[in-house]
């Protein structure tokens, strides 16, 4: 199975066990559900040895409250496609890439400037995100030759 294959196998079942979880006349089982539902944007936000983590809490706490609860056949589907969930998890997400570098902070943004030059650069117009242009030395410029 391929990498974005187990991702999506992944989401489906922890939606669907949030789905039947909510479904489910149990009290405890709403828990299940909410665990699913946090886990969806987690396990594909986390990087690897915390998405792992995500997928052992997944495949682990829905049997404990299943344990402790009456057994509902859609309660035991729920917890079913959780602990799959979590072991694919577990399996596979380690392997997943990160989220996206997209909005990571490049190194040469780390030296921002101070919060008071930025402010005085709003004052004088200037937009202070922008990289200042290379400019010549004063006087140094082609038309200043001719």
């Amino acid at each position: 199975m391929s990498r974005d294959r187990t991702r999506w196998w992944v989401l489906g079942l922890l939606g669907a066990a949030a789905a039947l979880g909510f479904a489910a006349s149990e009290a405890k089982m709403t828990s299940v559900a909410l665990l699913c539902l946090a886990a969806i944007p987690a396990s594909v936000a986390v990087p690897g040895k915390w998405r792992v983590l995500v997928g052992v809490l997944v495949a682990t706490l829905p049997v404990g409250v299943l344990i402790t609860s009456d057994i509902e056949p859609i309660a035991a589907v729920a917890t079913a496609a959780a602990v799959v969930a979590g072991v694919l998890l577990v399996w596979r997400g380690r392997s997943w890439g990160p989220l996206t570098a997209r909005y990571a902070q490049r190194s040469d943004e780390a030296e921002a400037a101070e919060p008071r030059d930025m402010w005085n650069a709003l004052t004088r117009g200037e937009d202070p995100t922008t990289p200042e242009p290379e400019n010549d030395a004063p006087g140094t410029s082609e038309s200043a030759s001719s």
